[in-house]
């Protein structure tokens, strides 16, 4: 089971919309993955603890003051994947660049359940309406930080 929120990083219909610099989105997107206190309210602490060959990396984080370990796998210039470590309900986060039927660039927070997890939506409408809450609110602030940097 999947949950996934997209946005759009310039507003589509204003035609004098500033062009969004993927170059620097992807630069924002990699700073965020490695120090993300700046762009998601909820992780007050962040450090990493193993890089890989492969350019990806170990972290751990304090996200409402609880400890969060995550293997992250950047595909460049395309999406980030965090896979969680121990998470009985999240599997994974997915941060992806794409875009928009009206050609904009756009941002989606994908998040990918356990079997736990999604078990715990479909009976538990609470944490279903929470998880949304949640990533709408984190998507909301992750996108004003993004547009101040990759807008130009």
């Amino acid at each position: 089971m999947t949950m996934s929120w997209t946005v759009p990083l310039v507003d589509p219909n204003d035609p004098g919309a500033p062009v969004v610099d993927r170059r620097r989105l992807w630069e924002s997107l990699l700073s965020k993955a490695e120090e993300p206190t700046g762009y998601v309210p909820a992780i007050t602490e962040c450090r990493v603890v193993e890089r890989y060959d492969d350019g990806g990396f170990l972290r751990e984080a304090i996200r409402n003051g609880e400890k969060l370990v995550q293997r992250v796998r950047p595909e460049p210039e395309r999406r980030i994947v965090f896979e969680h470590i121990g998470d009985p309900e999240v599997a994974s986060i997915t941060n992806i660049i794409g875009t928009g039927a009206d050609g904009g660039t756009t941002f989606t927070i994908e998040t990918a359940f356990t079997e736990a997890g999604a078990a715990r939506a479909v009976r538990d409408g609470e944490f279903l309406r929470a998880t949304a809450e949640y990533f709408t609110g984190t998507i909301a602030s992750i996108v004003r930080v993004l547009r101040t940097m990759a807008v130009g």
